[in-house]
């Protein structure tokens, strides 16, 4: 049951995995990955990701490729303590944040709402 993160240190969405797997108190295999010798493109890791890049975690032969696909499994596989960061509540706002945000770059603005304005929305609704 070896969790095996493969991360490199300046990688934002690596830092989130490694920030859940610490705040759930878990145990891992630290993988460090180069980027700027470029080993996130070396056949060894491209064999786990195809794209070459980080965070992967590999657990039980599963690979997953994705920092929120990492975040959402390590929650489903370990609940406690439950992760704020894949809380249904956050969920949801960030979905209707990223909504907002192709709005707001694609000039398509019907309904633009604030980040705080949605927050409070989903909180209403779902208490």
């Amino acid at each position: 049951m070896t969790l095996e993160p493969y991360y490199a240190s300046e990688s934002l969405c690596s830092q989130k995995v490694k920030l859940v797997l610490a705040e759930k108190e878990l145990k891992w295999k630290s993988h460090l990955i180069n980027l700027l010798t470029f080993e996130n493109l070396q056949p060894s890791y491209m064999r786990l990701n195809p794209k070459g890049v980080v965070p992967t975690l590999l657990h039980e032969g599963r690979i997953i490729t994705d920092s929120v696909a990492i975040m959402r499994y390590l929650d489903k596989q370990f609940p406690y303590p439950c992760n704020r960061a894949v809380c249904h509540v956050c969920w949801r706002c960030d979905r209707l944040f990223a909504v907002h945000c192709l709005q707001f770059t694609t000039g398509f603005k019907p309904g633009l709402l604030t980040h705080t304005a949605i927050c409070g929305r989903i909180v209403r609704s779902i208490s």
